[in-house]
């Protein structure tokens, strides 16, 4: 045997043996072959829409905790931003600096808007030399909800919440133990009106952070 497929072979070997001592407490559970007639399950009716507003608030939420967060760096092309959307099947990432602190967010709309078309009139540059933070709102410019305003409030406080902001998510803090925020979970409306049935936002009304800085900024 060579000395490459002896090396191999010590290494399936040391493989399995780890794999045995983690498995050691687990066992094989018994099947059976199926017999006569079987059926598929389907989905339940689908509950009155009036209970499912009245289930708890972080029922909707996406917890952070659980769900990796979709992000990307500033620095990084847009381009790449929006096939990160694509593979993750999301319309919003967080946008996090080398430290791994936030420093904005860009969504779906920033992205197939007309911000990037502005940043070419205005730079001279070309739409693939666009990079997330030229068209990103900044950390300091997001809104979100406390986590602990959060124990007692409803999916359809959430809905309204986000219907009064036309917003496509809502973003839940949490504060450490020195009391600096941490983005722990985010309410999306694309989930919300999957889950509910309905449009909880329009996309016609439905304005991105920086369209809703850039207004504040003309007031």
């Amino acid at each position: 045997m060579s000395r490459a497929a002896t090396t191999k072979a010590v290494g399936i070997r040391a493989t399995v043996r780890h794999g045995g001592t983690a498995m050691a407490n687990f066992h094989a559970i018994g099947v059976s072959v199926l017999t006569g007639k079987t059926r598929l399950v389907t989905q339940p009716e689908t509950r009155p829409l009036d209970h499912m507003l009245d289930e708890p608030a972080l029922s909707a939420m996406t917890d952070l905790s659980r769900v990796p967060a979709a992000s990307v760096s500033a620095d990084e092309l847009v381009d790449d931003a929006h096939a990160r959307m694509l593979e993750r099947r999301v319309r919003m990432l967080f946008v996090v600096d080398h430290a791994g602190f936030l420093a904005g967010l860009i969504t779906s709309n920033d992205l197939l808007g007309e911000k990037p078309m502005q940043v070419v009139r205005e730079r001279g540059v070309r739409h693939d030399e666009i990079r997330v933070q030229d068209i990103m709102t900044p950390a300091e410019a997001v809104e979100a909800l406390d986590i602990d305003d959060l124990g007692g409030a409803r999916v359809g406080d959430i809905v309204e919440t986000m219907r009064s902001r036309a917003r496509q998510h809502a973003l839940v803090v949490r504060h450490d133990a020195e009391g600096l925020p941490q983005v722990c979970g985010v309410f999306s409306a694309a989930d919300l009106s999957r889950r509910l049935g309905i449009e909880v936002v329009p996309m016609k009304v439905a304005r991105t952070f920086a369209e809703i800085e850039e207004s504040l900024a003309h007031e």
